[in-house]
């Protein structure tokens, strides 16, 4: 279930007669929505604009909208929770809601990887009697805890597609895409599947340059600095090989 040659400067005469200069490729970038619990405990909410690169994405991109939070008073709809509303963890701990991101994947949108497009429908009963108890539909993002030799691991879901109850789905019209955050790094119940809050894994500073780690700390203003994400709850595998920076 688990994971140039020497630079030769140009000379002026050199720069001056190229007559088609190579257009500057504009990097790509996602409208997003976050909403956070202010310092004083009332909600706050912004629209941005970020990088559409999968480690940005992955905080916006886990739940489809309609998907059922595990919480003290029942399962709640992910786009009807609130910032400072108790959810539910694995390990049954009641905690509060610190934030919450969403965008919405549209399919023709130019990705960083193919996979981007895609999301993981999990059939109602495929884990066991009522896990989940209605079909799970999962983005790009999002990663199950599941097992390996060596102890619990969150696994990306669309590694466990397998054409039969858990397969891939890739959407003709715009779908509205959740993540969330506790106050520290959980797994929560979607569907009474295990599922983890979003978290940027370990080595931030050495995967990002000093714009993009200052610039990924806006999008979470309750936190002070990148400390605060804490360490991941359990190991974790990439969600895909080719992008190291959303290894775990």
């Amino acid at each position: 279930m688990t994971h140039v040659p020497p630079f030769r400067a140009l000379s002026a005469p050199t720069l001056a007669a190229s007559p088609h200069p190579t257009p500057r490729r504009m990097p790509l970038t996602r409208r997003v929505q976050i909403a956070w619990l202010m310092h004083d405990g009332g909600p706050a909410t912004r629209e941005m604009m970020v990088p559409a690169t999968a480690l940005f994405e992955s905080a916006f991109n886990a739940f489809a909208r309609g998907t059922l939070i595990a919480t003290p008073t029942g399962p709640v709809a992910i786009e009807d929770l609130m910032p400072g509303d108790p959810v539910l963890t694995q390990d049954g701990d009641a905690l509060p809601l610190q934030w919450l991101g969403s965008m919405t994947l549209l399919p023709d949108a130019p990705v960083e990887h193919p996979g981007l497009l895609d999301m993981t429908r999990v059939l109602t009963d495929h884990f066991a009697p009522g896990r989940p108890f209605s079909d799970l539909l999962l983005g790009p993002g999002a990663r199950l805890l599941g097992r390996d030799a060596l102890g619990p691991m969150l696994i990306p879901a669309h590694t466990l597609q397998d054409g039969l109850s858990i397969f891939a789905v890739r959407p003709r019209h715009p779908v509205q895409l959740h993540h969330l955050m506790l106050p520290r790094h959980a797994v929560i119940l979607a569907g009474d599947v295990p599922v983890e809050t979003w978290h940027p894994g370990p080595g931030l500073g050495e995967r990002l340059g000093a714009s993009a780690l200052a610039f990924l700390l806006t999008l979470f203003p309750h936190l002070p600095d990148t400390a605060a994400f804490g360490a991941p709850c359990h190991r974790r595998q990439a969600l895909f090989h080719s992008d190291d920076s959303a290894a775990a």
